[in-house]
């Protein structure tokens, strides 16, 4: 006949040991890793000994889930933190599978995916696993990574290709993205105008409009149409006047020569 229990001072927190009975109960507070505890069981005629191995995990994450599902990204365009919720215990690590696309990464201790696409690639599932030590869940997220004119085509809902005119103003779809004009207003358009400096015979100003933010401007000049030799005009100086998007630039031509001179105005998205 056992006459007590000892001893179970280092046990997991919330579980205690009854030294009359030898019951082990209560209800774990706090992960604790695998360990190994000694019990000893006495009576008068002695003691005996057993070795009880316990371990806490947590309850298991669940139900997954990411700010952005689906999420289109545009490419060279960095992204809005794509932010995960759970419910559960809580998560220690995540994973992701197959990889992201090229340029996005998963911090592996927020989930966070984040980061600036630098290819197009098309919409796809990836599968993130948040897991702790009482076992794991997972979230399907939809990622689809576009060009900065399919970006541009969906945001204006155009119906025709690059190389269509949804607003019939006789410049392409593709022209309007790199001019940050508006594709569905035929009155949206790129203005050039040529105009004599009064009072200077040897100067003239090349204005045009609109400037829009993020695109590059060069003015370029040809002695002939013939020869396509556009080198960029040098010694020029410029000035913008207006407020976007009705901000017109006017660029001054100083060293007219010769008998003729043809400008073009060059517009680049980087």
């Amino acid at each position: 006949l056992v006459g007590r229990f000892c001893c179970f001072s280092d046990s997991a927190a919330g579980l205690t040991l009854n030294t009359s009975t030898g019951v082990i109960s209560g209800t774990p507070t706090a992960v604790t890793a695998a360990a190994t505890y000694t019990i000893t069981a006495t009576n008068s005629g002695g003691a005996t000994t057993a070795s009880v191995d316990i371990a806490v995990n947590d309850v298991a994450p669940s139900s997954l889930g990411y700010s952005g599902n689906p999420a289109t990204y545009t490419k060279d365009t960095a992204i809005t933190n794509n932010t995960p919720t759970s419910s559960g215990g809580a998560v220690v690590s995540y994973a992701v599978s197959p990889a992201l696309p090229a340029g996005l990464t998963l911090n592996t201790s927020t989930g966070v995916i984040s980061g600036t696409p630098t290819a197009v690639t098309a919409a796809a599932t990836y599968t993130v696993t948040a897991t702790n030590s009482g076992g794991s869940t997972t979230a399907s997220v939809s990622i689809e990574v576009v060009s900065p004119y399919g970006a541009w085509s969906a945001q204006h809902n155009l119906s025709q290709g690059p190389n269509g005119d949804d607003d019939g103003d006789g410049n392409s779809n593709t022209f309007e993205f790199v001019a940050g004009l508006v594709p569905t207003n035929a009155a949206s358009v790129f203005r050039t105008t040529l105009s004599a400096m009064p009072g200077q015979p040897r100067q003239f100003a090349i204005s045009f409009s609109p400037i829009v933010t993020g695109r590059s401007y060069t003015v370029k000049t040809a002695g002939s149409l013939v020869s396509g030799d556009w080198l960029p005009l040098s010694g020029a100086t410029s000035n913008d006047a207006g407020i976007e998007p009705n901000i017109t630039r006017t660029v001054i031509d100083s060293g007219v020569v010769g008998t003729n001179k043809f400008y073009k105005v060059e517009i680049s998205v980087p």
